[in-house]
């Protein structure tokens, strides 16, 4: 190369470098500076001169408060979809809470018209949001339990309306919001911890308590389901549920003799290790993906 265009390339290459880098600077100045009128955030606006680490710092920050901007402007629109006024200036914890707890009230509500509709006995008033859901009439939505020696058991399997109440999505659409529901092992836990949350018990799954340790909601162990079933030569109205249903309601036949209904037939149950049972009288179930569910927990002296 000519020594001419030897030391041109070797003044030129610099410059062009560092206006390349000032171009792409520039670049990511101005869009910082427009995200911020855009979104009109309370950040100054950057000096002309930054650092790197300074310029960076700043673009992570204006990035998270953009999206705290569209997580906020997306609630808004929840809200507005499910006729929720709520106050200027709302923070995004708190907007999310209020959805929440409206759609909670909002299921409640719709639970308790279906129950009327049906003629079911009584009925219950929507919890107001500062309260917890245990002061639910938990046997009308099937999570009403009773004492069998050192253990308290659901009297009848996880329906509809009781998983819908827990948390569980889209359950609220079935027809029928007392058939036993099948849901999956770890859904089953899941369910589970949420009642004892609402009843501010200890969630066994969720804190990984031994279950002798655990005065909340849980699933049983065998010789558990044994003692709650009770004699086997005591008189079942029932068997098997027809094969086409597979949400057979829930306490339609007598009770056992520990006023249990449906813990043999209707929906074979889950174990606390995963294992399926009560499809007979005799115990284990063959396995499944999806079974009925019934939660125990260690009975309190009050």
């Amino acid at each position: 190369m000519n020594p001419r265009w030897q030391k041109f390339v070797f003044i030129a290459t610099p410059t062009i470098i560092i206006f390349l880098n000032f171009n792409t600077y520039q670049q990511r100045r101005n869009h910082i500076i427009s995200q911020i009128q855009e979104y009109n955030l309370e950040i100054p606006k950057p000096n002309l001169f930054l650092s790197p680490s300074e310029l960076k710092g700043l673009e992570m920050d204006v990035s998270h408060k953009v999206k705290l901007y569209e997580d906020k402007k997306d609630l808004l629109h929840d809200a507005q979809k499910i006729g929720l006024a709520v106050e200027p200036g709302l923070s995004r914890i708190d907007l999310e809470e209020r959805i929440s707890t409206h759609k909670k009230n909002r299921l409640i509500l719709a639970v308790r018209e279906k129950q009327q509709s049906l003629s079911f006995e009584g009925v219950f008033a929507p919890a107001p949001i500062e309260s917890k859901p245990n002061i639910w009439n938990l046997g009308l939505i099937g999570l009403s339990y009773t004492k069998v020696g050192p253990i308290e058991v659901m009297q009848y399997e996880g329906t509809y309306a009781s998983a819908w109440l827990l948390g569980m999505d889209n359950t609220a659409e079935n027809g029928c919001l007392f058939c036993s529901i099948q849901v999956s092992f770890a859904k089953a836990k899941e369910l589970a911890d949420h009642l004892s949350l609402s009843m501010d018990l200890t969630p066994c799954y969720q804190q990984q308590v031994l279950a002798a340790q655990c005065d909340g909601w849980r699933l049983p162990t065998k010789k558990e389901w044994l003692e709650a079933r009770g004699p086997i030569d005591q008189k079942w109205e029932y068997l098997t549920v027809n094969p086409s249903d597979s949400s057979p309601k829930t306490g339609t036949v007598s009770p056992n003799i520990n006023e249990i209904f449906d813990i043999v037939g209707n929906l074979p149950e889950w174990l606390s290790d995963g294992s399926l049972i009560g499809e007979k009288p005799t115990g284990t179930s063959k396995t499944s993906s999806v079974a009925g569910f019934r939660l125990y927990k260690n009975y309190k002296k009050e």
